[in-house]
């Protein structure tokens, strides 16, 4: 029972390096694609156990880039992420990542409206980022989890205005009835 525990534990601290280093890596990938146009490789994370201490798992750390919250993202998927943080604490300030033009539609209730949550937002992923620089578009996916509810997505549009990425479409998947 002890080892089996042990293996347990194992498995789970490799299944949290994973997703810390997936996360790193699509929070980094959009910063770099969308100023340079090249593609990184992330390294993996390095896992030993050493035969004499078997108990102990030596993992390489990598840091999880971070922003200044004050300051306005300078990518696509950087605005996305800083939208939907706005939406679960500071939903007043969501509209300085909307386009001029979603701004005069906006829904009665504010920015927030435009995602079409029934419930507090449990969480999100970027699954997908397309960024073109000339003319400068963009396409993030989001996957999100919503209290309540099944897992869904969000797929956001994004243009440059006044040299800032901004939101000017938010795609809601219909209702399969």
């Amino acid at each position: 029972m002890k080892q089996t525990f042990q293996t347990q534990f194992k498995t789970l601290v490799v299944i949290l390096v994973s997703l810390t280093l997936l996360l790193s890596a699509c929070s980094s990938r959009g910063t770099l694609a969308a100023e340079t146009g090249e593609v990184r490789e992330v390294q993996s994370t390095s896992l030993i156990a050493d035969a004499a201490t078997p108990n102990i798992v030596l993992i390489t750390a990598v840091p999880i880039p971070t922003r200044d919250p004050a300051m306005y993202p300078e990518d696509a998927e950087g605005v996305v992420i800083a939208f939907l943080t706005a939406y679960q604490s500071d939903q007043e300030g969501m509209d300085k990542y909307l386009s001029k033009a979603m701004r005069k539609k906006m829904p009665e209730g504010g920015p927030g409206m435009l995602l079409q949550l029934r419930d507090i937002l449990e969480g999100y992923a970027v699954t997908s980022a397309a960024v073109n620089q000339d003319p400068p578009a963009a396409v993030i996916t989001v996957a999100v989890k919503v209290a309540g509810t099944a897992d869904s997505s969000r797929k956001f549009t994004l243009s440059q205005e006044d040299g800032k990425w901004v939101i000017n479409g938010i795609e809601v998947p219909k209702k399969s009835e």
